[in-house]
């Protein structure tokens, strides 16, 4: 019935680019002093139940409650990040450790499984730089904080249940949706957006970043390093995006006061995400429609495992499932397990399975596919049965690619020339993003202008990436920030009393090279380099304003706060798409294969 909260793959936690409330685009010009997105999902959540709560107490609900923390980009608030100052200098090796004896200690594991070695190429603490490590163990502080914040709501949205006198009689339910996220790689990164497109960052603003205090807030886009990422898997092997243990098993904690009564106890019966929705309707006694609006229904996936939450004797009610991610497959079955993991971008290999036996060996250290080729070959058959079921096949393992192009029937229709006009909301990046990504472009702008005027005339992006046309005391500027501290500006054009003309000719020279030419009123006045060129297309960003900056300003050159609204005016901005660089994401050769 009703939907807040944003629609791309990731979001800023102190301004998310562009929220959605039911089938409506808000446009916060700023937001309040304080904001934090995981406090805003709550206060809407709590909202909501209260309302509720207000109106039709008699009637059940459902809140799906998705929480994009902790994933990526990792932003704390200061108080949060305050309690673990210090907490990990102890290092990755000792911190998984003492994860490990904890597990035990909750008895986890029927028997402590031996803990898989570091993800390939992250060293051991002892060997990193000790110059280097305070820098690394900000990352996991960040971390930290970022989920000590979601306990802390989830902590407020049972106190309303509480409150309400409905807890007791209220299924919760809490997983997430894979395992621990490994996009930081050996180092982390304090910009993991231009560093996914760059695979580097400039050491030096990373360590200027870090000494200022930035990494982990508005200007910053963090990502832990893999040595973390072990942590957050233990005792698995690998991480999100893999089909090993490490990606793909994750908690799931059940409450249910008034049915489920054995509070704290812990089942170690596989279930699979796909298992939830026939639980929940097997415990509230709803059978799933066989039809819907008159149309059939697509069958359920899943088993319930009711049978399990009542008695920790009960058998597992799952046998047998199939996994795959961008290539990587996997495929579990009384026990064993296979995986296959393509490298990114590389050909791929149909036949480079593994083979575990999870029973003996769930850490998935000892490959038994040459020793066991009979029970290899039985899992390969039985996976690519449910893979045709599936539509798994054809593989797509591009990685980047597969987030920042489109198919080529769409992109002669979204790469077309287009134009923006004041008074509108925030362009979103969906719409804008493609017509300046890594290729030729041509913008232009018609505005009025006098020596007293000031403000944002349009700017797209936002602190992490973008460029914007202002006014400030009496001259207009022109400002490309590529990230990591990389900006070109010119700080004096020359406008006219009245109607000006402004153009930017972008070309892309390859490699993420671009240049600008800046033509005001015919006349050219200055190339700036343009590197790297813009890629906006990663589902995080803001997009294009026109007479204002909102949100995230491109740069503190406006030398205001707010929205910086340009006080004369502008009549359009219009951007008109050439070919994308020769080596661009969309122009490199697929990597797709079908089984056969």
């Amino acid at each position: 019935d009703r939907f807040y909260g944003f629609l791309g793959g990731e979001t800023h936690y102190f301004a998310p680019a562009q929220l959605v409330e039911d089938n409506t685009f808000l446009d916060h010009d700023v937001y309040r002093d304080g904001y934090y997105c995981t406090d805003d999902w709550t206060d809407k959540a709590v909202t909501w139940i209260k309302d509720h709560a207000s109106a039709s107490p008699e009637k059940p609900f459902f809140l799906y409650f998705a929480h994009n923390a902790p994933h990526a980009p990792l932003h704390a608030k200061a108080d949060d990040l305050a309690r673990y100052s210090g907490v990990y200098d102890i290092g990755w090796d000792e911190v998984r450790a003492l994860r490990a004896a904890r597990q035990r200690e909750l008895g986890l594991f029927e028997s402590p499984p031996e803990i898989a070695p570091r993800s390939p190429g992250v060293p051991a603490w002892d060997e990193v730089d000790p110059a280097r490590r305070p820098l690394l163990a900000r990352y996991m502080e960040l971390y930290a904080a970022v989920v000590d914040n979601i306990d802390q709501n989830i902590g407020r949205l049972l106190d309303t249940l509480e409150s309400l006198d409905c807890l007791d009689n209220t299924i919760v339910i809490l997983t997430s949706d894979n395992g621990a996220n490994g996009i930081g790689g050996i180092d982390g990164a304090a910009n993991n957006v231009s560093k996914r497109l760059a695979n580097a960052e400039d050491p030096v603003w990373v360590r200027q970043m870090f000494e200022s205090g930035r990494i982990g807030a508005a200007d910053s886009w963090p990502a832990y390093p893999l040595g973390w990422t072990d942590v957050s898997s233990t005792p698995f092997r690998l991480y999100k995006s893999t089909t090993m243990n490490g990606g793909i098993r994750v908690p799931l904690l059940m409450q249910w006061p008034r049915r489920l009564l054995d509070a704290g106890a812990v089942r170690r019966q596989w279930v699979h995400v796909t298992d939830i929705v026939p639980t929940v309707l097997d415990l509230i006694g709803v059978e799933y429609p066989r039809s819907f609006a008159g149309f059939r229904t697509r069958g359920l996936d899943g088993t319930s495992f009711v049978s399990v939450l009542t008695s920790a004797a009960a058998p597992a009610r799952r046998n047998a499932q199939h996994y795959e991610l961008a290539g990587n497959r996997g495929y579990i079955k009384d026990g064993w397990k296979i995986v296959s993991l393509q490298p990114p971008g590389k050909p791929i290999d149909l036949q480079n399975w593994m083979l575990f036996d999870l029973s003996a060996d769930p850490t998935e250290i000892h490959d038994l596919a040459a020793a066991r080729t009979d029970k290899l070959n039985e899992l390969i058959a039985a996976f690519d049965i449910d893979a045709e079921a599936n539509n798994v096949y054809p593989l797509d393992n591009r990685n980047l690619r597969r987030s920042l192009t489109v198919p080529p029937y769409l992109e002669v229709s979204i790469a077309q020339a287009r134009t923006f006009y004041p008074g509108t909301g925030t362009v979103p990046l969906a719409v804008v993003a493609p017509l300046v990504a890594d290729r030729d472009y041509t913008l232009t702008c018609e505005f009025g202008y006098a020596p007293h005027d000031h403000g944002v005339i349009f700017a797209l992006g936002d602190a992490i990436a973008g460029f914007a046309l202002f006014a400030r005391d009496g001259a207009l500027s022109f400002l490309y920030h590529g990230g990591q501290g990389r900006i070109a500006a010119c700080d004096t054009l020359p406008a006219e009393d009245g109607r000006n003309h402004f153009e930017l000719r972008h070309r892309t020279l390859g490699g993420r090279k671009g240049v600008g030419t800046l033509i005001m009123n015919t006349q050219i006045v200055a190339t700036l380099d343009m590197s790297p060129t813009t890629i906006l297309g990663l589902g995080v960003g803001e997009g294009l304003d026109i007479g204002r900056d909102r949100r995230l300003h491109v740069t503190a050159r406006y030398g205001s706060t707010g929205v910086c609204a340009y006080s004369g005016i502008v009549v359009h901005v219009r951007i008109e798409p050439g070919p994308q660089a020769h080596d661009s994401f969309a122009n490199r050769p697929e990597r797709l294969s079908q089984r056969d």
